[in-house]
C-alpha cells in the first residue's frame, strides 16, 4: 500500500486525477495502518446527516461527482439514494407556488412589489437630503 501511494505516475492521467489517487491511497494506508473508519458529516435541510465507514463514504464521494450540484436535491426526493445511505429526512409540504401565485407575487403591481418601491424611493431620498445638508449648513 505504501508503494501505490506514491506511484500513480501514469503519463495519460491529469494531474489532478493523479493527485486525488495518490490521497485516497494515503487515506487507505492511513487507514490500515491506524485502524479507524472514515466518515463524512454534512447537512441537507437543516439537518446533520453522518456517513461513516469506508464504502459509503466512497460511494457517497460518487454521487457527490456525479450528481454534483444536484446533490442535495437527489437527497431530498430521490428514496433509492435515501435508502443507499440510510438517511431520513422529514417531509415537508410542497414549497412551490402556483402559476397565480406566482403571478401575483412576483407582479409589479403585487402589494409586496409596491412596497419594495416605495421602501427604495424613501431610501434614496433620505440618502440625497443626507448627502446635500452640508449645502443647507
Amino acid at each position: 500500500l505504501n508503494d501505490l501511494g506514491s506511484s500513480g505516475q501514469k503519463k495519460y492521467l491529469s494531474k489532478g486525477d493523479r493527485q486525488r489517487q495518490r490521497q485516497s491511497f494515503k487515506n487507505i494506508l492511513d487507514m490500515v495502518e491506524a485502524g479507524y473508519e472514515i466518515d463524512h458529516s454534512m447537512v441537507i435541510k437543516g439537518q446533520p446527516v453522518q456517513i461513516s465507514g469506508w464504502c459509503p463514504v466512497k460511494q457517497f464521494q460518487f454521487f457527490r461527482n456525479v450528481l454534483g450540484a444536484g446533490l442535495q436535491l437527489h437527497f431530498e426526493e430521490n428514496e433509492l439514494l435515501s435508502d443507499i445511505f440510510g438517511v431520513t429526512l422529514h417531509n415537508t409540504t410542497n414549497s412551490r407556488m402556483s402559476k397565480v401565485e406566482k403571478r401575483m407575487y412576483m407582479s409589479p403591481n403585487s402589494g409586496v412589489s409596491r412596497d419594495r418601491a416605495q421602501q427604495r424611493s424613501y431610501d434614496r431620498a433620505t440618502k440625497r437630503d443626507q448627502n446635500t445638508q452640508f449645502l443647507y449648513d
